[in-house]
Parts: structure tokens; C-alpha cells; sequence
């Protein structure tokens, strides 16, 4: 059955993708051709408010949200890292430059500067994170964000032990990222530990 109404692409492309909606959809166009019904049908759902977006969210199968590709995991991670030397290239700059300088004061000021490069680095991923759009610049690039498992926003203090687990699956010779694919939620490492999931938005 073909309805080719604006708005309604994603809610038709999920519906009419599953087997047993499909076998109805075909006994109730065949019923309203019978009947000769089949113009009122279509004046109906094309009046229908379809774009609705809290009628798609409903659309999931098991009510949650869906995990995001591993792909669009991988390319936000590059774009994140990109970001991330890029704004950070200052403090290393100066951090090696103090570093090199010598004396007792340089060693105190090439800490700060560490100090301040390892807040930088929390406050990408786990401020982000944690913030209303859940996501690091990668991850709303590729429209993908962080939530709980229920899909809800999850807390500074987890998105920081989430960042810390990052590292911890980074160190096992990036294993920790690679299995993402192979769990059922899709998680990695990090998020099995934290209890978190990426999902599409």
C-alpha cells in the first residue's frame, strides 16, 4: 500500500518493515478495496498528525531507545578526537615549553598546566555527556547521545566514572571498544561497567 504523505516516512518505514504489520496492512487494503473504501482510508491517515515525534519514539519495539551504530560510535570517536587535540594543543604546547624551561618553578607551573589539560579532557566527555544534549560535539554530529539504560540522562558522577572506563578500554588494546558489537545493547567495555548505552537520536 503506498502513502505518500510529508511527514510520515519514518513511522511508515518502521511499521510496514515488520512482518506480521505487513500481513495486516494487505488484508486491510484488500477489505477497503472490497468495500470501495479505500479513498476514505487514505484522506484519514493523511489527515492524521504523523510527525509527531512522541508517536515515533513509541514506535521502538520493546518502548527504548535503539543503539546507535557501531559506525557512527566510531566516526563520532574520531571527530572527538580531533576536537580534542585541537582545542588542547596550547596547553600541550605550553605544558612542553614550561617542561623544557627548568627550575623549580617550572615543574610547579608545567602541573598546573597538566592539571588544567586533564580537566580540559573531563570536561569534553563528561560534562557533555551529562548535559542536556547528552552527546560530545562527535556524537551530535553523528546524531547519536549517551543516556542510561531506561534512556534518561545520566549524572555527572557516572559520566565520569564513564570516562575513567573509557580509558580502562582503551588500555586493554582498544578490546573494550571493539566488543560493542557483539553485546546485545551494543555496549562497550566502559559502558557495561557504568550501565549506559548510545543511542540514536
Amino acid at each position: 500500500i503506498n502513502l505518500p504523505y510529508p511527514g510520515m516516512g519514518s513511522y511508515i518505514k518502521y511499521f510496514l518493515g515488520r512482518t506480521e504489520l505487513k500481513t495486516m496492512v494487505a488484508e486491510l487494503e484488500v477489505s477497503l478495496l472490497a468495500e470501495g473504501d479505500l479513498p476514505s482510508y487514505a484522506a484519514a491517515v493523511a489527515s492524521a498528525d504523523l510527525t509527531n515525534t512522541d508517536v515515533v519514539s513509541q514506535a521502538e519495539s520493546d518502548g527504548r531507545p535503539r543503539p546507535a551504530a557501531f559506525a557512527s560510535r566510531a566516526a563520532a570517536l574520531l571527530v572527538d578526537i580531533v576536537a580534542v587535540q585541537l582545542l588542547t594543543i596550547p596547553l600541550v604546547t605550553l605544558l612542553v615549553l614550561l617542561a623544557r624551561s627548568g627550575g623549580p618553578e617550572a615543574h610547579s607551573r608545567a602541573d598546573i598546566t597538566g592539571a588544567i589539560l586533564l580537566i580540559a579532557f573531563w570536561y569534553y566527555f563528561a560534562k557533555l555527556e551529562s548535559s542536556p544534549r547528552q552527546s560530545t560535539w562527535g556524537k551530535r554530529l553523528l546524531g547519536i547521545k549517551v543516556c542510561d539504560l531506561e534512556g534518561r540522562r545520566i549524572s555527572i558522577g557516572r559520566a565520569t566514572g564513564r570516562l575513567f572506563a573509557r580509558i580502562l578500554s582503551a588500555l586493554l588494546y582498544g578490546i573494550g571498544f571493539l566488543i560493542a558489537p557483539f553485546t546485545p545493547k551494543k555496549q562497550a567495555l566502559h559502558d557495561l561497567m557504568c550501565g549506559t548505552l548510545v543511542v540514536s537520536e
